[in-house]
């Protein structure tokens, strides 16, 4: 018998992989209505920790999105391993600082994890 609790996740997995698909749908605009202050679909392209997304977010997202969160590749243990991965997955060593805030979505990045 197969495990529920795989499914279900299996299941919140597929939905966000359908989000980040390149089609227009009328579900996906108020999952990027939530997400917009925190990069919209770029978020899916790093890691994050799901306590940092927004608490606004309704519960089927939050838990889809805890889902996703634990989906993160290994971290780097050195500067050759931050060197050795694409743009794409450096940008997973970003958070997001003061989502609250006015500012512009790129000047609240910090980069504070990456030392050289």
């Amino acid at each position: 018998m197969p495990h529920i609790k795989i499914l279900i996740d299996t299941q919140r997995i597929i939905c966000l992989k359908k989000y980040i698909e390149e089609y227009d749908s009328p579900w996906k605009h108020f999952l990027s209505f939530f997400l917009k202050d925190y990069g919209g679909k770029f978020l899916f392209y790093c890691n994050f920790r799901a306590p940092d997304l927004p608490d606004h977010l309704p519960s089927f997202y939050k838990d889809c999105l805890n889902v996703w969160s634990k989906l993160a590749a290994k971290p780097a243990e050195s500067r050759d391993d931050v060197l050795k991965k694409s743009c794409g997955t450096i940008n997973s060593y970003a958070s997001i600082v003061n989502p609250s805030s006015t500012e512009d979505f790129s000047q609240r990045v910090s980069f504070s994890s990456l030392t050289f």
